[in-house]
């Protein structure tokens, strides 16, 4: 997994990155999950579904973490496994990419989990450590960009 915890005085900024966009939040999901808890504990034993719509990467990446975190704080539920593959429809208005379950288009970028995919379990006390809480997810600071080596990086403040 591609991704690391940056100092901040009273937060911490969640740095994740890819070969792509999608790589990139795949990785950012599983970053802000680890902070809460060492995946290597969590197995891929259930599904959960969400389902967002955005305007822009910025949106769709506050929106998805956000959902995530209120998927953990709500059902106590882990996300371990985030894979995605890319669909190219010919549409210039949309781009199709079906991750794992999910789906982003560009102009309107939905996300959902389908059924077919086991991509984590609920947290179970004694077998999951205990990380910090993330109280929320931030636009403070936000970035994602590509960079000399056309990978994507994303920078976002997590509210500890």
């Amino acid at each position: 997994m591609s991704f690391e915890y940056l100092d901040h005085p009273a937060d911490v900024i969640l740095h994740s990155w890819g070969k792509n966009i999608i790589e990139a939040f795949e990785n950012a999901a599983a970053g802000m999950f680890n902070f809460m808890s060492d995946l290597t504990r969590v197995e891929e034993k259930e599904i959960k579904t969400i389902s967002i719509d955005a305007t822009s990467y910025e949106e769709a990446l506050v929106k998805f973490l956000d959902s995530w975190l209120c998927v953990f704080s709500s059902d106590l539920f882990i996300g371990k496994s985030f894979k995605c593959e890319v669909f190219d429809d010919n549409d210039e208005e949309h781009i199709h990419i079906e991750c794992k379950g999910f789906v982003v288009m560009l102009r309107k970028i939905v996300f959902y989990n389908t059924n077919q995919y086991r991509i984590g379990e609920y947290f179970i006390i004694g077998k999951h450590q205990q990380g910090t809480e993330i109280k929320a997810i931030t636009w403070h600071n936000l970035e994602i960009y590509d960079d000399e080596k056309d990978q994507t990086h994303i920078h976002i403040l997590l509210d500890i």
